[in-house]
């Protein structure tokens, strides 16, 4: 079977994760879109996530049958991505340690049944971004030669045009800085630090992975924030908080300007809505694992299984433990998950794979691993043009990014919120995964970095400490000796 790899992240995403992403593909993507469109396959493996060739041609071509569905879709996902945001916080305020089992059992069932059919939307907007770019860049084409405008026009379309998450904490943290200017009440700008930290601590996680942001980190931001003029500040803010009606204003007015129809107007607001909720419920993943996590927890101590366990297990082991302990035998496999592993989803099952089984289906993939890595040369999409040399830092993992230095070349499979830190700071971002809706496309232009995307095979080619030249205008990176 041929695959088509769409999503790579490096280090597998948690078992408790990917299982309810092929419980969504598996019972509810059809339901949930045209009725009749049925995926059949999934798999994680080797550190990225996709679909049969098969079932990637029936996803590309529902979505070019169905035009008009884009943006009622797109509302669907996010609507139901808002009822599982809204639960999980629901059981963030519960005293857990006064439920019985059977009433923890319940309301992990709900969430789950809630939260499966959010993953058949989750490869939308990677389907859309496959053929939707070059369609609104090919009428953009026939009105307008200049290259450097029509890339303008193209950064204004493919920009959000409304705050996520990530930008609602910087304009907060923006506010509290100003507040601390003007007070001495040092307490009071502390307890506003605690109440930041409740709200945007997740953006320092990836779904069950990774740590919770703190007071004391979002203190240590503002306090290098705070060294800028008041005045410079304020202005600051007021270009945070008008960036996204200055960008409508902007792509309004290219459309007078180019004198677009109104399929052309209304492709254009398809690609800005998906962008919009695609880049958002990037960051309600890690929100709801965020809220879940004190269930993980009580769920850990009572059945003497630790939190890591927990998460490398699949939904219905889970449920499983309210019922009978796990076997030794059990517990070995769930261990060696978390080092590797492979779910694959195939004529209506769900299995994972370790040790043996893993080496087994492992042996082709090994074989092309090791002609990729003799390549000198690797070939992506342009997401952001320039030119640089510098030195390689890989990015497997959110545990990683801590240890990104100023001026390194990213390269990571694909970005998500927790890597903007680290975006900022690099001298150019490289991912596996590509198109031009993915987080690290939309960052990079917002930080004006050269960026290349789709590489496919970046992370397993190129070497932390290897020098390269990115040349993302031309899409190409090469291995300097």
């Amino acid at each position: 079977m041929e695959w088509i790899e769409f999503s790579r992240k490096g280090k597998p995403v948690n078992i408790i994760v990917v299982d309810a992403v092929a419980f969504g593909i598996r019972d509810y993507f059809a339901q949930l879109h045209d009725r009749k469109t049925k995926l059949e396959t999934y798999r994680q493996a080797f550190g990225g996530r996709g679909v049969s060739e098969k079932d990637w041609k029936k996803y590309l071509k529902m979505f070019r049958e169905n035009e008009d569905k884009i943006i009622p879709w797109m509302q669907l996902w996010l609507d139901k991505f808002t009822a599982v945001k809204k639960y999980s916080e629901k059981i963030s305020k519960l005293n857990l340690k006064t439920k019985s089992n059977s009433k923890l059992k319940s309301l992990f069932r709900k969430y789950f049944d809630l939260y499966a059919p959010v993953f058949a939307f989750t490869y939308d907007y990677r389907a859309l971004q496959e053929y939707y770019p070059e369609e609104i860049t090919a009428f953009l084409k026939k009105r307008e030669n200049n290259p450097k405008k029509l890339n303008s026009y193209l950064e204004s379309i493919i920009s959000l045009y409304k705050p996520i998450e990530m930008h609602k904490e910087k304009i907060n943290l923006f506010e509290i800085t100003l507040k601390k200017k003007k007070t001495a009440d040092k307490e009071k700008i502390k307890k506003e630090l605690r109440k930041h930290a409740e709200r945007f601590g997740f953006l320092g996680v990836y779904m069950y992975d990774g740590n919770p942001l703190t007071a004391e980190d979002f203190e240590k931001k503002l306090n290098k924030t705070a060294r800028k003029p008041f005045l410079k500040l304020e202005k600051e803010l007021l270009t945070e908080k008008n960036r996204f009606s200055k960008n409508q204003k902007e792509v309004k007015k290219i459309e007078r300007k180019l004198n677009l129809s109104s399929e052309e107007k209304q492709k254009i607001k398809n690609i800005r809505f998906a962008l919009y909720v695609s880049t958002l419920c990037d960051e309600y993943y890690s929100y709801v694992a965020f809220k879940m996590r004190p269930f993980i927890y009580e769920l850990s101590k009572r059945f003497s299984v630790s939190y890591n366990q927990l998460i490398e297990m699949r939904n219905s082991e889970i449920l499983s433990l309210f019922d009978k302990p796990l076997t030794k035998e059990k517990l070995n496999e769930i261990n060696e998950r978390s080092e590797d592993h492979a779910l694959i989803l195939e004529k209506g099952k769900i299995r994972v794979l370790v040790g043996k089984e893993l080496e087994k289906y492992s042996k082709s993939y090994k074989k092309e691993l090791k002609k990729m890595q003799e390549l000198s040369e690797l070939k992506g999409e342009t997401a952001f043009s320039g030119k640089v040399k510098g030195k390689v830092k890989l990015i497997k993992s959110i545990h990683d990014l801590p240890s990104f230095p100023s001026g390194a070349i990213l390269v990571t499979g694909s970005t998500m919120p927790q890597f903007v830190p680290a975006m900022k700071k690099s001298l150019a971002i490289i991912t596996d995964e590509g198109g031009m809706l993915s987080h690290a496309a939309i960052m990079s232009r917002e930080f004006k970095k050269p960026c290349i995307i789709g590489t496919h095979i970046a992370t397993r080619v190129l070497k932390d400490n290897e020098v390269i030249e990115v040349d993302a205008g031309k899409g190409i990176i090469r291995r300097l000796k």
